[in-house]
């Protein structure tokens, strides 16, 4: 058992649910002019929604702003590739030996000029407002993982579905590795 049981739970839920209502109103206009830019330099969706599990394995989508180009974006209305597919279609054997041991690529090809820049802002993060609103997800909390990662965390994996994940935490602000 955690803190976040009972009375605990709940009053985190209140704060979460108000902190990020005021957090989309108050931002609303960063979203509409980065949904914008993202129209206007790569037509497609604006949001991209991804498969993460929450408390005790559930699956929820993700909401972020796309920061891929279209044409790279992997699953659901996108198409059936998968992530791996789609960086082994660039050709080049040591993007798809990054991605597997990390789960991301220092130098993505498929991220678009407008990503790179909501990337390394965490803007494209911001979405997931909504994914607080909702009660996907809390404030702070740990990472949310894909459903294939989790066997990577062995043992240590129970204790990523024991809590809710967070829009950020110590993952996203400790150099996100």
């Amino acid at each position: 058992t955690t803190p976040l049981e009972g009375w605990g739970r709940i009053l985190k839920r209140i704060v979460d649910f108000f902190a990020s209502l005021i957090g989309v109103i108050v931002l609303s206009p960063l979203f509409l002019l980065i949904a914008l830019i993202i129209k206007i330099t790569d037509p497609g969706p604006v949001f991209y929604l991804d498969e993460r599990l929450s408390r005790t394995g559930r699956k929820i989508k993700i909401y972020k702003f796309r920061s891929m180009k279209a044409e790279y974006c992997d699953g659901g209305k996108f198409g059936s590739k998968t992530r791996e597919e789609v960086i082994a279609s660039f050709g080049d054997p040591k993007l798809v030996e990054e991605f597997r041991k990390y789960q991301k690529l220092k130098k993505d090809p498929r991220v678009s000029t407008i990503g790179r820049f909501t990337r390394k802002t965490s803007i494209d993060e911001l979405a997931q407002l909504f994914n607080v609103l909702k009660g996907d997800l809390s404030l702070v909390g740990p990472r949310p993982i894909v459903e294939n990662e989790l066997e990577r965390y062995g043992e240590l994996g129970g204790k990523f579905l024991a809590i809710k994940p967070g829009l950020t935490g110590l993952w996203q602000v400790s150099g996100r590795n």
